[in-house]
């Protein structure tokens, strides 16, 4: 008897959080351009946060960074992308995707 994964379980278990982490870099970055102003002011800074510290970067950034609403891509609450707002709530998507 093993212990401890084999690789195959490891590999089954890692894909998913891969995906994830490369759903929220993606959907950061694209807010990251949209976005006239951020907090701090400077939109490099941000890109390195969101690039670096992987996991954390992109949720980091939608917690701290967006001020208002300056863009019809992103909402208020908890500054998530319409379309995350559409595919969690069941609602029609508001404004540009």
């Amino acid at each position: 008897m093993e212990d401890g994964l084999s690789t195959g379980q490891f590999v089954a278990l890692l894909i998913p959080l891969i995906l994830v982490e490369l759903a929220l870099v993606v959907f950061a970055l694209r807010d990251l351009v949209k976005r006239k102003r951020v907090r701090g002011g400077n939109k490099w800074v941000w890109v390195a946060l969101i690039l670096v510290l992987n996991l954390i970067g992109p949720i980091l950034y939608f917690v701290l960074a967006p001020v208002g609403t300056d863009h019809q891509g992103v909402l208020r609450l908890g500054h998530l992308p319409c379309v995350i707002e559409a595919y969690l709530f069941g609602l029609p998507p508001r404004g540009k995707i």
